[in-house]
């Protein structure tokens, strides 16, 4: 198992294998790690579907909000997901359809 990945949950109907999994996104360290994990899953068939479902939320007033928060929001919401769906891009490459 990859450090910073939980299997949340692997179901296989007929062709159709899907595996959720939880990983910190914002840990660009472990991402060559999912990219294994993820690939070693895939049995060579590619990526067909990335759910890239990441974010965070901070419920500061207008007159409390700080520019180190705004940040936060922005990596995670935005940056991180990108950056992962960058890495996995090989995988979807190879994907039929």
């Amino acid at each position: 198992m990859v450090p910073n990945i939980q299997v949340l949950m692997l179901i296989v109907c007929g062709d159709i294998r899907i595996i959720v999994c939880c990983a910190d996104i914002r840990d660009y360290s472990s991402y060559p790690a999912v990219v294994d994990w993820v690939g070693s899953h895939l049995e060579g068939e590619g990526l067909n579907v990335l759910v890239n479902n990441a974010g965070i939320a901070h419920w500061e007033g207008f007159e409390d909000i700080t520019k180190e928060l705004m940040l936060d929001c922005l990596e995670s919401n935005c940056v991180a997901p990108l950056m992962m769906a960058k890495v996995l891009l090989p995988c979807c490459n190879i994907a039929t359809v």
